[in-house]
């Protein structure tokens, strides 16, 4: 819900909304389905990074006893 907000601000024009809350009650009034408008699209691109992302990780902690460490 909160990257269809930062979506619509950011693809807003200047002075479309007047601050957070103005860009919250206009999503708002759309109804509550709003907050989640693209939520599929943005799954199926997240999702399989994810899954792959923990598989990987969990494989290296398996075979080498630890986590890489973040450089």
């Amino acid at each position: 819900p909160l990257d269809v907000l930062k979506t619509r601000a950011m693809n807003a024009k200047p002075g479309d909304f007047k601050g957070p809350l103005d860009l919250f009650t206009f999503t708002a009034k759309q109804g509550p389905m709003a907050f989640f408008k693209g939520y599929i699209p943005a799954f199926l691109r997240l999702g399989p990074h994810t899954i792959i992302t923990f598989i990987l990780l969990e494989q290296l902690k398996a075979n080498f006893g630890v986590l890489p460490s973040a450089a």
